[in-house]
């Protein structure tokens, strides 16, 4: 009897446990589940959406996201964030499923290259699983039933959407799961089995459900698995730097109508995460971005209270053993080999700001467009010490110690690689040399001498990134002091990103180019607070009007001074320009797009003219043509002659060569002018054109030949010092009978009109038109010296082209009625050429130069002088792009031993 008592009892205890364990949960499931515990381990970001905010709608119709979406991520993530847009679908199911706590949208990577978004929701608002489904077919719009299937115990539901993709959800312990990639489904149900949370810590779980409110979540630790979609792996060591930044960043978003902004905090859970670096700092002024150039393209800026406290903390506990390595090797090696605390002499005399610098470079090699800038504790004792260590290490290697000066600044030079990139991290691994200068009271390191002369130009010039209004825009986001600042400017930044990217994206980076011309800037700051690291994120999208201008990208050093205009080739391997041209101390130069020297060869005598590319093979290679006084060359891409060249030339030359193809079809026909009085025709191989017939008798050819093509046919014009004019055919026969002669002006051009004539000027100023039949009609101005410049082309807007006289220091132009339209004066004695260019949009300039200033002049067709000019140059001018990208950029050679490359704005 007592063990059937027993036994009753016993089932009794266990349908009350069993009752109590059913209303437990019934009552759990209407409270919803913890959307956190099923969050996968490798998780990468983080949006909590409250619908009540109405924040993400905002973003999706403000002005940035037309521009952001065209990126495939964010294109993605508006996609399947438009199935759950209540503004979108007159659903009030769906809008109480939006109801209560937050929709957690969490960022994965799915595979090789690719990213997706798992959809995480506490189903604390009443649905059940039943509703769920009845909401989904009806956002789904789908023509199909359900396809269920069981994953450990779960049941999982696929939808194939209208479009073939297919959405899966789950509803497990109160929440709902959801993913447009199935397996993620899968972790999240694994992650919650495991019953290990990712996010433990209390203040951020807090913010996780905090209401009203959508936010951004970063974690650090994963951000390795989101970058390695785009950057190559191997063009430097940044996943240390993502991954050991810090533990996870969490932010509000705040979209505005030309930003958007984060604001918010930083966790730390290790001593090893570089924001532990700035614990017990007190955060400092960004004085430092007050000596920036223009043309900044992006700062990477750390300020710090206590120098020496965060410096201990950077090397001891920030660095990685590999790290640690090099800099111990470096320290020993010159301590060893010169008897020198390298590390002692640097830090002596560092204040409290420094930050790596990299303005806009015209290539993907962006070395010597990179600056590690230090402000100092005193500016002499800091040039002081640099001067030491240069003098050590000069006289230990029996070498002159390097200083110059250069427009008030002492440029000196330390002769030990690496230093920077061992002391203060491989953040700064492109400062590998270290050439420096002082600006105010900062001491400016960099890889080559021309890059700091470019720095001092731009600062002394006031051309200053603070005093942009872009900038100004910008910088009111962000608190005044910060102890770290990361700024990226996308419009400039584009060959910064190739750089890193890899394969796939460097195509993207062409394709989706909008995203870099549509963000004005990308910033991230970081503030030491009393507890926490404040974090502040913007991206700005500041549309203020274009600010035409010029800005020095990059000057080549060279032996001399450079007088001829370069020619800008294009490597068919790695799809980038190049340059080539030659110094007057007769060296050819090959450089790559951002001035780095790839081979110098030098030649038997000065090129006269210009250099020009052929394919002699009909094979899509390159070689390059030119003559000297003696001989012919062709170069291959590596600067050796080809064939059987140089080829020495019957006399020497007076010209230098033109080359034409006539007819487009690579048979190239070579002309040179000999002081035999003779005119020369080669074929590319170097030997003479058949047919050549030119038997006209002229005075001493310098200018090269001409080519216009009148009525279909190719007319040479052959121009000699007394300014007679031949007009024959490609074989030098007569092209047009001149019925009488003329003196044409020396620095005139000849330009065609409408009705096929050939317009010019004479020596005496006056206007020579040239008809098809030969009559040579004359329009008496004489108001310009024999030395003028003249330019056939549009001057008032009216689409009818004006006469444009360049003489002395005045640029004249006058109407077809000879009404003067406009006249500008110069304060420099001007060359006789004038050029008319083409820039941005098909814009058409004029160029002039002057030797005696050594400057270069870009003028409107109005007479207004371009922004930002004169510049530094005086060779005959070439507009081209660096880049391909539509971006314009000038290219000339100066006095100063320089080859200069600015960016027209």
């Amino acid at each position: 009897m007592k063990r059937v008592v027993s036994a009753s009892f016993i089932t009794l205890l266990i349908l009350v446990a069993v009752a109590a364990t059913f209303f437990y949960l019934k009552n759990e499931r209407n409270k919803g589940g913890n959307p956190v515990i099923a969050i996968p381990a490798d998780v990468t970001m983080l949006i909590t959406y409250n619908s009540s905010s109405g924040n993400l709608i905002q973003l999706l119709k403000s002005d940035l996201w037309p521009v952001v979406k065209t990126a495939p991520l964010f294109a993605k993530l508006e996609k399947q964030l438009n199935f759950f847009d209540t503004t979108s679908v007159n659903n009030k199911s769906l809008a109480d499923f939006l109801s209560g706590q937050p929709l957690f949208i969490t960022g994965h990577v799915t595979g090789a290259g690719k990213f997706d978004f798992l959809f995480l929701k506490s189903l604390d608002n009443g649905f059940s699983e039943k509703k769920a489904d009845d909401l989904l077919k009806s956002l789904s719009k789908s023509e199909t039933d359900f396809v269920k299937r069981n994953y450990d115990g779960n049941s999982i539901r696929e939808i194939i959407l209208a479009d073939g993709k297919i959405f899966s959800y789950v509803t497990s312990r109160g929440i709902f799961i959801a993913s447009f990639t199935p397996f993620l489904v899968e972790d999240a149900l694994r992650q919650m089995k495991l019953g290990k949370p990712v996010i433990t810590n209390t203040y951020l779980l807090n913010e996780l459900r905090a209401e009203g409110k959508t936010s951004l979540f970063i974690n650090f630790r994963n951000l390795p698995l989101l970058t390695g979609i785009f950057l190559n792996s191997g063009s430097s060591p940044r996943s240390h730097v993502f991954k050991n930044y810090g533990d996870w960043a969490m932010a509000a978003v705040d979209p505005q109508q030309q930003a958007l902004k984060f604001s918010g905090y930083l966790t730390v859970n290790d001593s090893g995460q570089f924001i532990n670096c700035f614990n017990k700092q007190q955060p400092v002024a960004k004085e430092l971005l007050n000596i920036l150039p223009r043309k900044t393209a992006a700062i990477n800026y750390i300020g710090t209270s206590d120098f020496k406290s965060y410096y201990s903390h950077l090397s001891n506990h920030y660095f990685t053993a590999g790290q640690k390595e090099k800099k111990q090797e470096l320290l020993q090696s010159v301590s060893t080999g010169y008897k020198l605390n390298l590390e002692s002499k640097m830090l002596e005399w560092i204040g409290n700001e420094y930050a790596l610098v990299i303005t806009e470079p015209a290539g993907s090699n962006y070395n010597n467009n990179s600056f590690a800038i230090f402000k100092t504790q005193n500016i002499a004792q800091a040039k002081k010490s640099l001067h030491a260590i240069s003098k050590i290490i000069d006289k230990k290697n029996n070498t002159i110690t390097k200083e110059e000066s250069y427009n008030g600044h002492a440029i000196g030079f330390i002769r030990l690689n690496g230093v920077i990139p061992a002391l203060f991290g491989e953040t700064f691994s492109a400062v590998n040399k270290m050439y420096y200068t002082d600006i105010q009271n900062y001491i400016v390191i960099a890889n080559q001498a021309s890059a700091l002369r470019t720095f001092i130009d731009e600062y002394k010039s006031g051309l200053l990134l603070h005093k942009t209004e872009f900038f100004k825009e910008a910088m009111k986001n962000y608190p005044g002091e910060a102890n770290h600042f990361f700024f990226v400017r996308p419009p400039l930044a584009s060959q910064i990103f190739k750089s890193m990217a890899n394969a796939e994206w460097k195509k993207y980076s062409d394709q989706y180019k909008d995203i870099f011309s549509g963000i004005s800037s990308i910033g991230f700051q970081v503030t030491a607070g009393d507890t926490m690291m404040k974090m502040t994120s913007v991206l700005n999208f500041f549309r203020n009007k274009s600010a035409e201008g010029v800005d020095l990208i990059f000057a080549v050093e060279t032996d001399t001074s450079v007088s001829m205009k370069p020619l800008v080739t294009t490597d068919p391997v790695s799809k980038s320009r190049q340059l080539i041209f030659q110094d007057n101390a007769s060296n050819i130069y090959l450089t790559d797009n951002s001035g780095n020297i790839i081979w110098k060869q030098p030649v038997d005598g000065r090129i006269m003219g210009e250099i020009f590319e052929i394919d002699l093979f009909k094979n899509n290679s390159r070689q390059f043509l030119f003559n000297t006084a003696e001989y012919m060359y062709l170069f291959d891409t590596q600067g050796s002659p080809v064939g059987n060249f140089p080829i020495r030339l019957p006399a020497e030359a007076t010209n230098g060569l033109a080359v034409f193809d006539f007819d487009k079809n690579r048979d190239f026909k070579i002309y040179v002018a000999c002081d035999n009085r003779r005119i020369y025709a080669y074929l590319p191989s170097g030997k003479p054109l058949p047919g050549w017939n030119f038997q006209y008798t002229l005075d001493k050819v310098v200018d090269p030949v001409r080519s216009i093509e009148v009525n279909s046919k190719h007319i040479l014009l052959i121009t000699d010092q007394t300014g007679k004019v031949a007009f024959v055919n490609r074989y030098g026969e007569q092209g047009i009978p001149v019925g009488s002669e003329f003196t044409q002006a020396r620095n005139s051009g000849i330009f065609k009109t409408g009705s096929g004539s050939l317009i010019t000027t004479d020596a005496e100023g006056n206007i020579i038109e040239i008809r098809p039949d030969g009559i040579i009609n004359s329009l008496p101005l004489k108001t310009v010296s024999p030395e003028h410049g003249f330019l056939y082309a549009d001057a008032d807007g009216n689409n009818e082209p004006d006469y444009i006289f360049l003489d002395g220091r005045e640029l004249i132009a006058y109407n077809s009625q000879l009404a003067m339209i406009f006249r500008k004066e110069f304060d420099s004695q001007m060359n006789g050429t004038i050029q008319l260019l083409t820039i941005k949009n098909g814009e058409h300039v004029m160029g002039v130069r002057s030797d005696v200033a050594d400057k270069t002049w870009l003028i409107k067709m109005n007479g207004s002088v371009y922004n930002g000019f004169p510049v530094k140059g005086s060779t005959p001018i070439l507009i081209d792009e660096m880049n391909m990208d539509g971006h314009k950029h000038l290219v000339t050679g100066g006095k100063e031993n320089l080859l200069y490359v600015y960016s027209i704005e």
